[in-house]
């Protein structure tokens, strides 16, 4: 009798067993279907191909996940690029009616620009490229030297505008505090939009950080690097319309 008993519990134990073992399957399997259908940020650019100066054109961009349509994104900037003439300029955009993220600019100077779009949703970035063809005359470009006026300035930004960054390394994880001192014209420059664009080398994965100014001139902000690796960290600095100046730094992260 006492065998019998013994061979019943036995039994029982590995039907349990496998009953289990079919429960944590079933469970594994539906955690790695969730991971799968995560769903991914996507940035669609639409930007003009080709303009002429005076025109005022509109860049869209629509942001989703999976089949969500995103209109509360944390940030959605335009990178506007003149790669004939250097200028680079940064505009922020807002969703209109059709929910699409948008913004205008009227254009002032011929050349081939390039227009990406950075779309920020709490961690997930994302980046995505387009190109715009200005023709137009050069009937501003003879009081400096065969340069517009905008160019001569952007020139200018560049030439008398300096920038010392406190801090190019840190460790992973760790948050470090990054600063950067400008000079303009010799000056301190004060009250000025200061951020780094950060590009992950490996992942190319891409963010912003915003630096404020802590004494004259100087611009600081922490942060904390999840990886390892080597950032390209572009430092763009703008005040007022005419000056936008901007510098490339590796930062090394152990």
């Amino acid at each position: 009798m006492r065998k019998i008993t013994l061979t019943a519990l036995a039994l029982i134990s590995s039907v349990a067993l496998i009953a289990c073992n079919d429960n944590e399957e079933k469970n594994t399997n539906k955690v790695e279907n969730q991971e799968v259908k995560t769903a991914v940020l996507k940035a669609d650019l639409n930007v003009p191909k080709k303009a002429k100066i005076g025109d005022k054109v509109e860049f869209q961009v629509k942001v989703t996940e999976g089949e969500k349509i995103i209109t509360d994104a944390s940030e959605v900037m335009f990178e506007i690029e003149n790669d004939n003439t250097g200028s680079d300029k940064m505009l922020e955009a807002k969703v209109n009616k059709d929910k699409i993220y948008v913004a205008k600019m009227t254009i002032k100077e011929a050349g081939e620009y390039a227009i990406t779009a950075h779309v920020t949703n709490g961690e997930a970035h994302e980046m995505v490229d387009a190109d715009m063809q200005v023709a137009g005359d050069n009937s501003k470009a003879d009081k400096h030297g065969g340069k517009s006026e905008e160019e001569h300035a952007h020139a200018h930004a560049h030439d008398d505008t300096t920038a010392t960054f406190s801090q190019t390394t840190a460790k992973r994880g760790e948050n470090t505090s990054f600063g950067v001192t400008i000079k303009h014209d010799g000056k301190s420059l004060t009250d000025a939009k200061v951020r780094f664009q950060i590009v992950n080398n490996s992942t190319e994965e891409a963010g912003w950080l915003t630096l404020k100014e802590k004494a004259d001139g100087t611009y600081e902000a922490k942060h904390a690097f999840n990886d390892a690796g080597t950032y390209k960290v572009t430092l763009h600095v703008e005040k007022g319309k005419e000056l936008h100046f901007h510098e490339e730094k590796t930062f090394t992260i152990k």
